[in-house]
Parts: C-alpha cells; structure tokens; sequence
C-alpha cells in the first residue's frame, strides 16, 4: 500500500456538485464510487480523491485513510505530501453556507495544529493546476485568515493556561491588554534569572 510520504500542505476543493436536499450520505457514497472505478485495478485500498469532505448538513465525511495518498491535485509531488478536503458544492455557481464554512474552519484548525502546516501550505486546488475549483465564489482567504487566528489563539490558550498554573498570573487578569515596555523587560528579566538559578 502506498503511504502518505509527509503531511505538508492542505489542498482545498470543491466537489462541483450543486448542493441540493439530497441526503448527503448518499452524495458521498456516489462520490466514492467514481473515483474508485478510475483506480480500483490498481489500488485497491482506495476510498476517494480526498481525505475528509465537509457537508452542507454539518458533517464531515472520510474518504482515504490520512496515511496514504489522494490523486487529487494534478500533480503527484503534492499529491504524495497533502491532505485534500473538499467541502460539497459548486461555489462557481453557489456560496457557502456559514455552517459549513465554520465546520471547515474548525476542521482545517485541527488538521494545520495536528501536522504543523504552515499558512502559506493551505493552498486551494486553482494555486496547483489550471482548474476554477474550489469555485470563483468559495471564501478561501477568509478561511485561511480564519483557520490561522483560531490556530494563534490555541496556542496563546494553552500558554495562559500554563503561566496560571504557575502563579505568574492570575484567573481575572485582562490578558490582552497592551503592555509597556519596562513591564516586557521585566518579564524577560524573570525568565533570564529563572534560567541562571536553573543552570546553578
């Protein structure tokens, strides 16, 4: 079985299928099923061109198993170094509902935090090959700008988490207030002293 050579980039798609009150379990299955007919003599593990698909009913759908590769891109150097999520829809000819939006945000957030994918590594499918997907209508800066802020503020989460838990500051402390400049050296001051009695 092929294996997934290294978890670089994020490739965004878009199905091209109009979204529609079809039940979209249903939809995916029809999905997997052509992409299995092109590579079933080969590759007989394969599920789909993508890893995860995320519908407009709020679900997200797995397709090949994050450690092998999806065709997916056009061009086989990314295809073996990235995860492909597509999201259902047309977005040439429709927009995306802001649930679905949301779900994808939180869902590429797990994915860049999981595999420490750099922003500029979130590439929509255009950026590859001459194609329009994911759509000319789909948020794709939005979503990046988006995926990037949630990202910054786990990280900044978890490090108020830990200085609380130290005593360095306190649970009613307004964390994102600015602060001076002798108050920052006063800080890095700590820490170099921290570091000398350590190093004693």
């Amino acid at each position: 079985m092929i294996e997934l050579l290294k978890k670089e980039y994020i490739v965004i798609h878009h199905t091209g299928i109009k979204n529609s009150d079809d039940n979209s379990f249903l939809v995916w299955e029809s999905i997997k099923k052509l992409h299995q007919i092109k590579y079933k003599d080969r590759f007989h593990w394969y599920v789909a061109d993508y890893h995860f698909g995320i519908s407009r009913d709020i679900r997200v759908f797995n397709g090949n198993s994050i450690e092998h590769p999806c065709f997916h891109s056009g061009d086989d150097n990314i295809n073996f170094k990235s995860i492909a999520v597509t999201f259902f829809g047309n977005f040439d000819e429709e927009l995306l509902d802001k649930k679905q939006f949301d779900l994808g945000v939180l869902m590429i957030s797990d994915l860049v935090k999981r595999f420490n994918i750099k922003y500029e590594k979130i590439l929509k499918h255009s950026e590859i090959v001459n194609t329009s997907c994911p759509g000319k209508n789909f948020p794709f800066e939005e979503l990046k700008k988006k995926v990037v802020s949630n990202v910054n503020d786990e990280w900044k989460k978890d490090s108020l988490i830990f200085a609380e838990k130290r005593g360095w500051i306190k649970s009613e402390d307004k964390y994102d207030e600015g602060i001076d400049m002798g108050t920052f050296l006063t800080v890095l001051k700590n820490f170099y002293d921290l570091e000398i009695a350590n190093l004693k």
